[in-house]
């Protein structure tokens, strides 16, 4: 590899276009969205062009410097005043050291730890990759058990039963039983019919109002057969009991 291919390959390519600018903002999830799409588009295919030869060991600085190009306000004046940097991983470490929020990685656990799906498998899974994302180290185990807890039950079962082993995988299973189910049965659950105490008939819905019985509606009464109140409230019950011929209602 001669000195004129390593400068050609230390140009910003066509797919350097694709690349967004950083201005400095203290937001963690863009300074890491910034710099995996600045590694992606100059580093990794410069590297490959290249090649691991004498000619590209000039590489990481040339790629550095290229993606200063698209450093903007505060980030710029913060790479003016450094001292030349000869590694990518070392370029990348200082910028996420001078303009990461502190804290952003407990904050982010902190996140993950109260994260569960209120929506859909596709809002939740965007939420948690975000996520994860702001978590250096996180272990595959963890982001496994923290994915899995914080499912609906429904879904959490159908997971748990298909007995994956990544995260992708779990996805993937979620997404499908969240479809089979039908996501407007998940997101309005319904709910199991309330008995009354004596295993009466289950109460049906609007039976009641502000506290108060509605005439008409409601179980049907198992001595007179009327709707609206119970057996043990029939008040034909209570006559009959008075005039002896049945026993008092329980």
């Amino acid at each position: 590899m001669d000195q004129r291919s390593l400068g050609r390959a230390g140009e910003p390519s066509s797919l350097c276009s694709r690349l967004d600018t950083y201005d400095g903002d203290r937001d963690a999830l863009k300074i890491r969205t910034w710099l995996f799409s600045a590694r992606e588009t100059i580093f990794v295919p410069m590297r490959e062009n290249v090649g691991t030869g004498v000619a590209g060991a000039e590489l990481p600085a040339r790629a550095v410097r290229t993606a200063a190009t698209y450093l903007r306000g505060s980030a710029l004046i913060w790479y003016m005043t450094q001292q030349r940097f000869t590694s990518w991983d070392t370029f990348a470490t200082a910028l996420e050291v001078a303009f990461m929020p502190p804290h952003a990685s407990r904050a982010a656990r902190d996140e993950l730890a109260n994260l569960s799906q209120s929506g859909s498998i596709v809002e939740y899974t965007n939420a948690f990759s975000r996520i994860t994302m702001m978590i250096p180290g996180i272990t595959q185990d963890e982001k496994m058990d923290r994915f899995v807890r914080g499912l609906r039950s429904q879904i959490r079962v159908e997971v748990l039963k298909a007995s994956v082993s990544t995260v992708d995988q779990a996805m993937q299973v979620a997404c499908a039983a969240e479809s089979a189910y039908g996501a407007g049965a998940l997101h309005h659950p319904v709910r199991a019919p309330r008995y009354d105490e004596g295993g009466a008939a289950p109460m049906e819905l609007g039976a009641f109002n502000g506290g108060k019985r509605q005439p008409g509606r409601g179980p049907a009464c198992w001595n007179c057969g009327k709707r609206g109140h119970l057996k043990a409230d029939c008040r034909a019950a209570k006559r009959e009991a008075g005039k002896g011929l049945l026993p008092s209602a329980q």
